[in-house]
């Protein structure tokens, strides 16, 4: 399975506000003015302060939390030689999850040259249970995975999760930057780089490590899909690999190479639409050189079914001891060629000629774990052979909402 490019939004010039406003002679140097004025856009962002990217489903928005740098109208000519003037403005952009344009931008502070609180601290989020948003914020003593609202990404006063509440404990940063938090099943994903620590709350009440699991590329951002799955995507240097992972049972779903057709990618993050059951990735790339424009780009993909990657259909296994006259269960999984389980496939059985028993279940189809089960009833002693086949072509998996 893969991930098929199935449409871009390279318009996102509405980030960033236009030029405005009269000249302030005050502050501009003797015409003609230099060449590096462009006076268009009076707002940037750097990429690393660009936090959290997400999709909220009550809204269906995709939200980008980040830090806009912005230059007043009579400072505009200083855009690349003078600071002095310049506001840090903590913003959140809303995109529509349909086409990914921009349809509303907000402060969530007012402007201040200095971060509010906690802000510059957060390391990374991702939505999670309830349609909470949850952040990690770096603590020389502490490092936590906290429930934050979200306007501003502040902790008020909600659901907590110390490192040093865990078993094993640790220490500054070794859980990493992400966190998937599922709260009504108890089941924490918690990693960096390349590693996902999975932990999940047992009877003591004690948030204990029951697996890891290790990527193919370093990460750079998480997301929530539902209860059992999350997503991942890797830094640029690492190739542009985007995973799914299910955390619960602590395996790898689908692998899949993307390659960007942006060489000067800095930063991307990708967020699961659950209402269009896609992949959405949001790369942020330097500014226009000669207008200031805002130059990000958001990509959409849907899951493939590539036939070339499907390893095979174990083989079928008895669940209960094979008897004369008794109905018999036979389990098998459809899976691809990393070992990720392949659903929704029609897998058909059928016994070897000449058959003394009888199929009642001939037909069946894989679930989402790609797991297929056949019914057998023994008329007569003696051995049968049980094949099992399933048709598979290139296409797209189609998924009800």
């Amino acid at each position: 399975m893969s991930l098929w490019h199935i449409g871009s939004n390279h318009d996102l010039t509405a980030l960033y506000k236009p030029y405005v406003g009269p000249y302030c002679q005050n502050y501009y140097p003797p015409k003609p003015w230099p060449d590096w004025f462009k006076g268009v856009y009076r707002q940037s962002i750097d990429p690393q302060w660009a936090k959290v990217f997400l999709y909220i489903p009550s809204i269906d928005c995709y939200c980008l939390w980040t830090v806009v740098r912005d230059y007043p109208n009579d400072m505009s000519i200083f855009k690349d030689c003078s600071l002095t003037l310049v506001l840090n403005l903590n913003k959140v952009f809303v995109f529509r999850a349909e086409d990914g344009a921009v349809i509303d931008w907000d402060y969530i502070h007012e402007p201040t040259p200095i971060f509010p609180p906690k802000f510059w601290a957060i390391w990374g989020g991702a939505m999670g249970s309830f349609e909470k948003i949850y952040v990690v914020y770096t603590s020389w003593a502490d490092p936590r995975v906290y429930e934050v609202n979200w306007r501003d990404l502040n902790y008020d006063g909600g659901w907590y999760l110390s490192s040093y509440d865990t078993d094993p404990p640790t220490t500054f940063g070794a859980w990493g930057p992400f966190a998937i938090v599922n709260r009504q099943d108890d089941y924490i994903a918690w990693g960096n780089n390349r590693t996902l620590n999975l932990f999940r709350l047992e009877n003591d009440d004690v948030w204990r490590r029951w697996k890891i699991i290790t990527t193919q590329a370093e990460m750079q951002h998480v997301c929530w899909e539902n209860r059992e799955n999350c997503w991942w995507i890797s830094t640029v240097q690492s190739g542009s690999k985007i995973g799914k992972l299910n955390y619960r049972l602590g395996r790898h779903e689908i692998m899949s190479s993307v390659q960007s057709p942006y060489e000067d990618v800095v930063k991307q993050f990708v967020a699961f639409d659950a209402k269009r059951k896609r992949v959405a990735v949001l790369r942020l790339r330097p500014d226009d050189p000669d207008t200031g424009a805002c130059r990000f780009v958001l990509d959409f993909y849907r899951p493939l079914i590539r036939a070339s990657k499907i390893y095979g259909i174990t083989d079928p296994v008895p669940l209960s001891k094979p008897r004369v006259g008794t109905r018999t269960t036979f389990v098998s999984y459809l899976i691809g060629d990393i070992g990720e389980p392949v659903p929704p496939h029609v897998v058909d059985a059928e016994l070897t000629a000449p058959a003394e028993g009888r199929l009642l279940m001939p037909h069946t189809m894989t679930n989402e774990i790609g797991r297929s089960y056949t019914q057998y009833l023994g008329v007569e002693a003696g051995d049968e052979r049980l094949n099992l086949s399933c048709e598979v072509t290139d296409g797209f998996r189609e998924e009800e909402g």
